[in-house]
């Protein structure tokens, strides 16, 4: 080991120094945060990256629910591994009611992130 990591005793670097503990950072409204109190987990952003999810969620929906609707099938390639066929191909037919419901799902979950700040911040 190098004389930067055992120090001069030969043992860990911190061994035998102490160190000060932590003091908690008051947050905005006042209360401590720090790494020992629980509200260190949830993060300030954390609404918004819910929303962020739901609005991806939503939006591939509805493309997958155009795009069911635009085809009659789809042709999946078989997975080779050099010449031999792992997976043979598959024909894959969208069933009657798949690109409605996708799009219809699609656009709750959409206009579901669009106003799951307000009413946050209205509540």
């Amino acid at each position: 080991m190098s004389d930067c990591l055992t120090g001069a005793n030969g043992r860990g670097a911190h061994s035998g120094t102490v160190r000060a503990a932590r003091k908690p950072i008051p947050n905005d409204a006042g209360r401590a945060s720090g790494p020992d109190t629980p509200e260190t987990a949830f993060s300030p952003h954390l609404p918004a990256v819910w929303r962020s999810f739901f609005l991806a969620v939503g939006a591939y929906a509805c493309l997958l629910g155009f795009e069911a609707l635009a085809i009659q099938k789809a042709v999946l390639k078989p997975q080779m591994r050099g010449q031999q066929i792992v997976t043979p191909a598959r024909d894959v037919a969208p069933p009657d009611w798949a690109p409605w419901s996708l799009m219809a799902g699609g656009a709750v979950v959409v206009l579901y992130s669009l106003t799951l700040m307000r009413a946050k911040n209205s509540g």
